[in-house]
């Protein structure tokens, strides 16, 4: 393999090596991004994210990696090298710095939601990034003239359930942990959930999330000490403030998942209009059901955190709610008294979920209803 790959120049060093470009000689002149480290010092984090990477396989959302070999440098030195897709938009943050440091929201949602489908697939996988970051994730100008991000730098990631690496200090950039991982060294999905947030608010502002700690003990005791959350931007619509408290949850059982982040409506393709009456329900699963005329409809078929947990309405005047599901029924009106977060309880029912809303004045009940029935 080392035949046929070519180094070109250095694009790029980090703490696992030095990232080249790299040419591939049998495939037709093709780009490739070379990672490469001095063997026996620093490699074993090339050989760990190799072994990710083959795990993971195929993914569309996650940098694509070509195997790896060794090959003995001018200096007389063994490098192992680790071949990967080359992103000729270079990283996120490279990306913001030539943006001047801001993204704009559409652009945000868009690249949020690439991230969040690479998490969903690493997570349903059983791995955690645990690095999560704009430096970690990489850009691909698309013909359109726009931009595909990838996760990329697994060289901190690690399975589910794994022991720890009583070497290892933190894992993970202090900035983007949360409370969990700072505190107790629990490195689980929910971890990268919270980076997923630092890195949308730095998009936003072009500013990295504590910017006021000039040390990692500032950082800890602003998050673990002072049980503080990232401020979230004002220039964000209500759907990104929204989606920002769900990653921001400090509790990580609490926290919402990729899964259902992927349904939120600041991240769907075509979110809804601003000021559109928006119920977000913490644990519990409403799903996405449209405004028609005898009012808003919601379902729930069980009482489960996979289902996504959203309840707003939509253009569509047509029933998507499944068949033989119970639903209520509740005029637009009902929004004016509702809370911004309902009570999030597994053991919950309908009924007693609407016996904590306050109904507008001259409404005594909310009647259930079956589909079709009005």
């Amino acid at each position: 393999m080392e035949d046929m790959i070519v180094k070109q120049r250095l694009i790029g060093q980090g703490a696992s090596g030095k990232v080249y470009l790299a040419v591939s000689r049998n495939g037709g002149g093709r780009l490739l991004a070379v990672k490469s480290s001095v063997c026996c010092s620093s490699s074993s984090s090339l050989l760990r994210e190799e072994e990710i990477l083959r795990f993971l396989g195929a993914c569309p959302d996650v940098v694509e990696c070509f195997g790896g070999y060794s090959s003995m440098e001018f200096d007389g030195s063994w490098v192992y090298n680790l071949i990967l897709e080359y992103a000729p938009g270079g990283t996120l943050r490279s990306l913001m710095e030539r943006r001047g440091g801001k993204l704009s929201e559409s652009e945000v949602r868009d690249y949020a939601r690439m991230i969040i489908r690479g998490l969903c697939y690493m997570h349903q996988k059983g791995l955690v990034h645990c690095d999560l970051k704009p430096d970690n994730v990489l850009v691909f100008p698309v013909v359109d003239g726009g931009n595909v991000v990838k996760i990329a730098d697994f060289g901190l990631a690690k399975r589910v359930g794994e022991e720890e690496d009583p070497r290892v200090g933190f894992r993970g950039t202090p900035a983007y942990m949360s409370p969990e991982s700072l505190a107790l060294k629990e490195h689980d999905a929910p971890m990268d959930i919270w980076s997923l947030g630092c890195t949308i608010i730095e998009m936003v502002t072009g500013q990295r999330v504590w910017t006021g700690c000039k040390r990692v003990g500032g950082i800890v005791e602003h998050v673990v000490a002072n049980k503080q959350v990232p401020k979230i931007p004002e220039c964000l619509s209500q759907y990104g403030k929204d989606f920002l408290e769900k990653c921001f949850v400090r509790d990580p059982k609490r926290r919402w998942t990729a899964e259902m982040l992927l349904h939120h409506p600041f991240v769907a393709p075509h979110p809804p209009p601003t000021g559109t009456p928006i119920l977000m329900t913490g644990l519990l699963p409403f799903r996405y059901c449209p405004l028609s005329d005898t009012g808003l409809q919601f379902s729930s078929p069980s009482f489960t955190p996979l289902l996504p947990p959203v309840l707003l309405p939509s253009s569509s005047g047509e029933s998507s709610i499944p068949p033989l599901l119970p639903t209520i029924s509740i005029p637009p009106t009902f929004f004016n008294s509702l809370p911004h977060s309902l009570p999030s309880s597994e053991e919950s029912s309908i009924p007693e979920l609407l016996s904590n809303l306050s109904l507008p004045p001259g409404w005594d009940s909310v009647e259930e209803v079956t589909p079709g029935s009005h």
